[in-house]
């Protein structure tokens, strides 16, 4: 057992270092030109405001690849009922969310899934085949203008992917899997222990999930009480678990590709979280 474990623990490092950051080239220091449709721009068509969060399934175009293999390891250590291998955060449902991906300059990146060549990460991935999901939170203007002058402070930092943080994230999930009662997988249980939140200076040091987690915890309300009632430490997140942050709700899933379409056709539904006449 013990050597098992400790097998998948390199192998889930690696998922973590290879999903959420390329290491094969390195992107030019290019800004990418924002997509903008202006239904996507304010899709509630009122004063409420969102933050909008994408987790992603990513299907490479060489599915013998190494970063493929990997990516089904982490299916194998996630106890969440739905597996992503990377996260980004957003303000608008246009196709420019931003996240943890590529080598430096500046490992903070524009992403965008209907524009695979704007980044190396998704360049990787076959945009026909790989799935995201979108959800969005409800906050306050004050959260909403907090989380975004975070992002631009870190957008413009040297924020880094730290391939050192993986090894304490490993293990706890390799510990999270095997070694918790069914009730102790559940997140809010994960930080029964030590993995209490310290609410640091930024080190400008993440991984995909740790840095979308901690703009939220440091901008939200509801999420600091949750990770505070709870002992939760956002260095300990995946991004599977973000999808069950008290008030994220799930808004639509598509292919990369489809991703415009289907934001579109999510906010022209009568279903949709934006509409004032429910």
């Amino acid at each position: 057992m013990k050597k098992r474990v400790w097998l998948l623990s390199v192998l889930f490092l690696v998922i973590l270092n290879s999903s959420c950051k390329s290491t094969s080239e390195i992107q030019k220091n290019e800004e990418v030109k924002l997509l903008y449709h202006k239904e996507l721009s304010k899709p509630n068509k009122n004063n409420d405001y969102y933050i909008f969060i994408r987790l992603y399934y990513p299907n490479y175009n060489n599915p013998l690849c190494i970063e493929n293999i990997l990516k089904k390891c982490i299916n194998f250590v996630d106890t969440n009922p739905k597996s992503y291998s990377h996260s980004a955060i957003g303000f608008d449902l246009n196709d420019n969310f931003i996240g943890l991906t590529t080598a430096k300059p500046r490992d903070l990146k524009i992403e965008q899934c209907t524009n695979i060549n704007s980044n190396l990460y998704m360049y990787k991935c076959n945009p026909k085949t790989s799935v995201q999901t979108t959800y969005a939170i409800k906050v306050s203007k004050d959260e909403y203008e907090k989380a975004r002058s975070l992002v631009d402070f870190f957008y413009y930092e040297d924020t880094e992917y730290s391939v050192g943080l993986n090894f304490p994230l490993a293990f706890f999930e390799l510990k999270r899997k095997f070694f918790s009662s069914r009730e102790n997988k559940k997140l809010h249980r994960i930080g029964k222990e030590k993995y209490k939140n310290s609410y640091k200076e930024p080190s400008t040091d993440f991984v995909c999930s740790s840095f979308v987690t901690y703009i939220l915890v440091n901008s939200v309300d509801a999420i600091k009480t949750f990770f505070d009632t709870n002992n939760l430490d956002y260095n300990y997140i995946i991004p599977s678990d973000i999808s069950s942050f008290p008030g994220v709700q799930k808004l639509f899933t598509s292919s990369w590709q489809s991703y415009t379409n289907a934001a579109l056709a999510y906010t022209n539904s009568e279903n949709n979280i934006f509409n004032t006449n429910k």
